[in-house]
């Protein structure tokens, strides 16, 4: 499915408010899945009603304001806006006094929106490259990066060196400048070799920036369509057999065993906090991975092992790429089969 990203500095509300307007006006199909939004700055009154109004329009706000970066007393920074139908979350803010950093877990890719400030002498970006590279290994992502803003120098600097040594390729719009009186590309795109995309600009003039978009691929988990609600059970409906709902839990198990469990690895990546059982924590808190046998996806409430409190489990306690693969079939296999 293809699907857009947007980057735009918008230099301050009035270009942002022309965003806003233009997207409101576009139909609801065609717009982008992320807008990536640089120089933004508001006030915690203004955040409400901007936030808002970005929600009628389908869109869920990452705040990247930063206290670090304030323009005449109000917070700067960048802001992500997610479209409702998929999955996202804040994994963490970058604050410098030259720029901000916004790490916004989308789908499977990590999605970092940028800005550094102008320095003619390069330190300024230097030094962002360096704490950028720092804060990604603290993250410890390991599938796809995409970084996206206006770094306010050119691929061939501190960005291109950042880029090889992360296994990146910086991806440019077909146009002369980004700005639309200059003749630098500042505002681009960094992604991971393997995402097939292409890169374009838009023609609407909303600030001193172009708008520059991402089109790419992407197999998605969309949440509100692929998920259990809360509420649900795996009772079996009346309207399927014994045997036909067995089946569906045994394709189920294959498909997950097949794909290493991806979709269970990145659910668990990207919560802060997992509800389990109570026996079911203290076994993964003491090396036991079996569950107990009488578990059964046909009556989930004769459960009587099972405690009906329930506590938090820290996901960061767990190794989660291990446990998602070595408790993977045990778990699920004996819940559910």
């Amino acid at each position: 499915m293809l699907q857009e990203i947007w980057c735009f500095n918008c230099g301050g509300l009035a270009g942002f408010w022309k965003l806003s307007h233009f997207l409101a006006a576009m139909e609801p199909s065609l717009r982008p899945l992320v807008v990536c939004v640089q120089e933004f700055t508001c006030d915690d009154r203004e955040i409400v009603g901007i936030s808002n109004y970005w929600c009628e329009l389908g869109f869920q706000i990452h705040d990247g304001r930063s206290s670090q970066y304030c323009s005449r007393g109000r917070l700067k920074g960048v802001v992500t806006f997610v479209s409702g139908s998929i999955a996202s979350q804040k994994l963490h803010l970058l604050e410098l006094q030259h720029g901000a950093a916004l790490c916004v877990a989308v789908s499977d890719f990590l999605l970092i929106n940028c800005y550094v400030i102008p320095d003619s002498s390069g330190v300024k970006q230097m030094e962002y490259m360096t704490t950028l590279g720092e804060m990604i290994q603290s993250i410890s992502w390991t599938r796809h990066l995409l970084l996206c803003g206006d770094f306010n120098e050119e691929s061939t600097g501190w960005i291109g060196t950042f880029a090889q040594l992360h296994g990146l390729a910086c991806l440019l719009p077909s146009v002369d400048s980004t700005r639309w009186s200059g003749s630098k590309i500042l505002d681009f795109f960094v992604v991971s070799g393997i995402l097939s995309c292409d890169v374009f600009a838009l023609d609407a003039k909303l600030s001193d920036h172009r708008v520059v978009g991402l089109r790419l691929e992407l197999s998605a988990w969309r949440h509100k369509e692929m998920k259990f609600k809360s509420m649900n059970n795996f009772s079996r409906p009346l309207w399927l057999s014994d045997s036909r709902w067995q089946a569906l839990f045994d394709e189920a198990v294959t498909m997950g065993r097949q794909s290493q469990w991806a979709q269970f690895a990145y659910d668990i990546s990207h919560q802060d906090m997992w509800i389990f059982k109570e026996p079911m924590v203290s076994s993964l808190q003491s090396g036991d991975r079996t569950c107990p046998s009488d578990r059964c996806y046909r009556d989930p409430g004769s459960w009587g092992d099972v405690p009906s409190s329930s506590v938090s489990l820290d996901v960061e306690s767990l190794d989660v790429e291990q446990d998602v693969v070595d408790y993977g079939w045990e778990v699920f296999s004996r819940m559910f089969l």
